[in-house]
């Protein structure tokens, strides 16, 4: 399909913006084309700088959050100590409080070849491990999608996910967020190439929900319905997988262990319900949030909390997910559409998000834009396109934005103790990363409602979408 370098994207010729100076320059593929590699040039050069300037300044730096709790934890495995004896020691009643390694033995376990090496030496390996996995991550998401999206959408999502600030949160802290992001792009990737792939997709999910509890609520994305003959058949494989991979891996961590018990017993019951700690910027934290100030000493029912979130937010995405199958058919794409809005929900229904959590939003940025490319359509914007593109450019600052930025506006306007009515936009400034993520996720539902089936890209160079992965 040849574009010529003018040309505009569908349904967009008549839009009184073209005829602003400057901005009339955007509705031309050339010059995307041109903003989308500059940008992505950029953003390369920019990561392999912040990356270089990290492992320089290692032995300076003060390592004493995540990555001292992963390596005491590796290191008490060697000697056959309970990792989790410093979390239960600091936190002796039944809530989340900070120190401690507090993921399931998984990590541990991984890290334990490290523990051997000094601090600073061991984080510059884990450090290298993490760029790897997350160059590795983009590697996969980029062959999932590269069929669905042109060569200038691909340009923009690169310079997109190098860009988010909790990717570079996540390696500041030496956090586990790249390692996920990649299992999670192997299941996606995986579930897009059906229908032998499916189980595959299932077993990376396994995985990811013992290293991190939180993707289990990625469940759903894993069975769906299709029609063959007017009746339902259902696609069970990858949750099978998922719930025999998560066993089988927690049992040989029982056999390597006999700590991993402690975890479900001791640990996650006080994880579990979550904290209101201004960090947190889960659905759950901030209703916590709200119940401390508008109802100080009120014990808000946590675990409550978490469930009423997860049900308000998995059910509805799935529902519409089915919706989209029956009218758009099992394609690579819806079925990259269902992983993404699920994956868009988890962050929100979860009882703890921190900023470096969200860096698993870049792949959900990935599989939206390629359902954004297959919808439009020859002539005019296929139904919910502009509003869904819209809800996502808006998710991306509400998401890359942080407490420096929140905390300075809670102060101007004089909301650090607030009482009454105050309480509202209080609630709502200190949860503008929540803002962003229900942006997203309801970027892929407004998707899912529609239930086009053109084949243009969204970009006026596109290539045609081909199928391939079927």
């Amino acid at each position: 399909m040849q574009h010529s370098s003018t040309s505009t994207r569908p349904g967009l010729e008549a839009s009184p913006l073209r005829r602003v100076y400057g901005i009339r320059l955007l509705y031309r593929a050339r010059t995307r084309r041109l903003i989308a590699f500059t940008l992505a040039g950029i953003t390369a050069i920019g990561y392999i700088v912040m990356g270089s300037v990290q492992l320089a300044t290692l032995p300076r730096t003060d390592l004493k959050w995540d990555w001292v709790q992963f390596r005491a934890a590796a290191v008490a495995l060697n000697h056959g100590l309970n990792p989790y004896a410093s979390f239960l020691k600091l936190c002796p009643g039944t809530q989340w409080c900070q120190g401690g390694y507090i993921f399931p033995p998984l990590l541990a376990e991984v890290l334990r070849p490290l523990a051997s090496l000094s601090t600073t030496a061991g984080a510059a390996v884990w450090l290298l491990a993490s760029h790897a996995m997350f160059i590795a991550a983009v590697i996969v998401t980029w062959r999932a999608v590269r069929d669905l999206v042109s060569p200038a959408a691909q340009a923009a999502l690169l310079a997109l996910t190098l860009g988010f600030l909790p990717l570079y949160v996540s390696l500041s802290f030496l956090q586990v967020g790249t390692l996920l992001l990649l299992l999670l792009a192997l299941a996606a990737s995986a579930q897009m190439r059906r229908p032998a792939a499916e189980a595959r997709a299932g077993a990376w999910v396994g995985v990811a929900a013992v290293l991190r509890v939180s993707p289990v609520l990625l469940a759903p994305a894993l069975a769906w319905t299709t029609r063959r003959e007017g009746r339902p058949r259902w696609h069970w494989r990858g949750l099978a997988t998922m719930l025999v991979t998560g066993v089988a891996v927690l049992g040989g961590l029982a056999l390597l262990t006999g700590f991993t018990w402690t975890y479900f017993t001791d640990v996650l019951p006080r994880i579990g319900g979550g904290t209101p700690n201004l960090d947190n910027q889960s659905l759950p934290a901030v209703v916590e949030r709200a119940y401390a100030l508008w109802a100080p000493g009120v014990s808000p029912p946590a675990t409550l909390i978490g469930a009423v979130a997860a049900v308000l937010t998995l059910v509805p995405t799935w529902l519409l997910w089915q919706r989209a199958l029956a009218t758009r058919g099992d394609t690579p794409a819806v079925r990259a559409l269902g992983f993404a809005a699920m994956l868009a929900a988890l962050p929100i229904a979860s009882n703890i998000t921190w900023q470096h959590h969200l860096i698993l939003e870049v792949l959900v940025f990935a599989l939206l834009a390629a359902n954004l490319a297959v919808c439009a359509r020859p002539g005019r914007l296929a139904p919910g396109h502009g509003a869904a593109t819209w809800l996502a450019v808006a998710a991306y600052p509400l998401m890359w934005s942080d407490r420096h930025i929140t905390d300075a506006i809670v102060l101007f306007l004089h909301l650090d103790n607030p009482t009454g009515w105050r309480v509202a936009p209080f609630l709502l400034l200190t949860a503008w990363n929540l803002a962003g993520m229900v942006c997203l996720w309801a970027a892929c539902l407004v998707v899912m409602r529609q239930s086009g089936q053109g084949r243009d890209a969204v970009d006026g160079d596109a290539v045609p979408v081909v199928d391939r992965l079927e």
